[in-house]
């Protein structure tokens, strides 16, 4: 039995499927009977580039055809030779296993020169054009740019920026675009009626998310479903033939972060190693959802939302209006970092795991456009539930607090407000809050100093050996002024981060209103300090 792909290919230009911007364009070449001689195809797998190949050679030589008309007539001994690959005036080669220079002179250079058998045009397929080596693309250069009349070449590539820029400019290039979930459902309903099968709606959706946008990758699952023999397929069918939709379990790890549901998105990240699912494949999923949600609050509606599914869409719309863009893009930020972590992680779903409880710290520590992130209730035809059939657990419950009222302001004549700005101008100054309080001695300074020093050296010990360096001169004011013996010593002290853990340990030995000041001291204080210094061990003094 055939593949559902191969059986149900596209036998005329109208059966093509998604790429109407394209099929307009050849068929009015067709029909105008002035083709290019030379075609590239560009675009993913799966779209439909091979097949309009070969409905192109169809129609160009087709023996029934209209004059003025596009269509191949599909009932001609050409067609049906072309249908079947057995027509010899269309050859058709895969660049993939033919990738030497001597391939290509030999089925398509020399090939090219002699005349169609029986045929209007003698055609080239090239598949997978970009495989071609570079000697393979030097040699079919002169041919393609100067081609005989009877010859018309078709390139299929799905990696376009490994074709030589010199073989590109010489072919009419036509970019195939992914096929929209909703086109490739109707073709499977089709397919389905055709086999007399009766399809649940969900297992259609299920199908088209994973294909991807590939139309012969859905007809392959579908093929697969098929297999089991029923006159009518469920999902529950289905997801014993199919592993479980990721996109689905994505979208619900996202909706649960909103929920607060920790233990939920742990469940999810567990059920990925049992269900056969890379990690990081998984996570490239969830960076998708992110990044769809966050372009979709601009308004702006980008092409990858005609894949998904209209519950879907309506999940994607319920992330887009209870979050914040600041939201995303730390959860961008975090999901891209994890992802990259599960690569070389032992143990590949601790960055995910980890990842969850970063989500939820997200979403509800910065807050959303309402003011706060509600629970999630349920966002079109989508349920927060896993797809992976895990049992729910308590959600999160955040709870609102009410704050005490402040005081109300309490009126006061404006002339006792007077009165008490005179009395605190004639008030002297020994009376005033400054003047009551002692100022720090240098002993205190000096104490404090060094108390600091033992706490730094509980956490940072380089920091501990410079500040040992430095020595107290003086105390003016709340400026504790120290000498430092060398320059390097004074930036290391001078840096953001150092200061921070001076200050803070100055102020839990109770220094808070200490500023130190450093100061780098010269050959004559070094001179001068070491005079002073064998003075005092030899009880003398320093004359001069």
């Amino acid at each position: 039995m055939a593949t559902l792909y191969r059986k149900y290919r596209p036998q005329i230009f109208t059966d093509l499927v998604g790429q109407e911007h394209i099929v307009q364009t050849v068929m009015n070449e067709v029909a105008a009977g002035t083709p290019a001689h030379a075609f590239l195809f560009s675009g993913p797998r799966g779209v439909g580039k091979t097949t309009l190949a070969r409905l192109l050679a169809k129609a160009l030589n087709c023996e029934k055809r209209k004059l003025g008309k596009a269509e191949p007539c599909d009932e001609c001994g050409s067609c049906q030779e072309i249908s079947t690959g057995r027509n010899i005036d269309v050859i058709e080669m895969d660049a993939a296993s033919h990738t030497g220079v001597e391939n290509v002179r030999e089925n398509i250079i020399d090939n090219a020169q002699f005349k169609p058998t029986k045929s209007p045009y003698k055609i080239f397929i090239i598949d997978e054009a970009h495989m071609l080596s570079t000697s393979s693309f030097n040699a079919l250069l002169k041919t393609l740019e100067e081609p005989p009349a009877h010859a018309l070449f078709i390139l299929a590539t799905t990696e376009l920026n490994k074709l030589p820029d010199t073989i590109v400019s010489r072919c009419q290039r036509f970019n195939f675009k992914k096929i929209p979930a909703e086109l490739i459902i109707a073709k499977l309903k089709k397919i389905a009626s055709e086999e007399d099968v009766k399809v649940d709606k969900e297992v259609l959706e299920l199908i088209a998310v994973k294909s991807g946008g590939c139309l012969r990758d859905a007809e392959s699952l579908f093929g697969q479903i098929l297999s089991l023999n029923l006159k009518k397929i469920t999902l529950e069918a289905t997801q014993a033939v199919l592993p479980s939709a990721q996109l689905e379990e994505a979208f619900a790890f996202v909706k649960n972060a909103l929920a607060g549901a920790t233990a939920d998105m742990l469940a999810t990240v567990a059920g990925l190693s049992n269900n056969g699912i890379n990690p990081e494949i998984w996570a490239e999923d969830l960076l998708q959802i992110l990044r769809l949600t966050l372009i979709s609050q601009t308004g702006f509606q980008p092409t990858e939302t005609a894949l998904l599914t209209k519950s879907q869409i309506s999940d994607l719309k319920y992330l887009a209006e209870h979050t914040t863009a600041p939201q995303l893009i730390m959860a961008l930020d975090k999901t891209a970092r994890r992802g990259q972590e599960t690569r070389s992680a032992i143990l590949p779903q601790l960055p995910l795991e980890i990842l969850a409880v970063e989500l939820v710290e997200i979403f509800h520590t910065t807050g959303t456009n309402n003011g706060a992130t509600p629970p999630f209730q349920g966002g079109g035809e989508g349920v927060v539930k896993s797809p992976l059939n895990i049992t729910p657990t308590q959600r999160l419950v955040v709870t609102k607090t009410t704050l005490p009222e402040p005081p109300k302001a309490v009126e006061v004549p404006f002339d006792v407000i007077t009165s008490s700005l005179q009395g605190e101008a004639q008030r002297s100054p020994e009376e005033s809050p400054s003047a009551i309080t002692s100022p720090m001695t240098v002993n205190q300074a000096t104490a404090i100093w060094n108390k600091m020093i033992e706490t730094v050296g509980n956490s940072n010990m380089s920091l501990t050996f410079v500040l040992k360096m430095a020595t107290i001169e003086k105390l003016d004011g709340r400026a504790l002024i120290l000498n430092i013996p060398y320059s390097f010593h004074k930036d290391k002290l001078d840096e953001p981060k150092s200061k921070k853990i001076i200050l803070d340990a100055l102020a839990d030995a109770g220094g808070a209103e200490l500023q130190p000041r450093y100061i780098i001291k010269t050959e004559n204080n070094v001179a001068d300090t070491s005079a002073q210094d064998l003075a005092l061990q030899f009880g003398g003094e320093v004359v001069g």
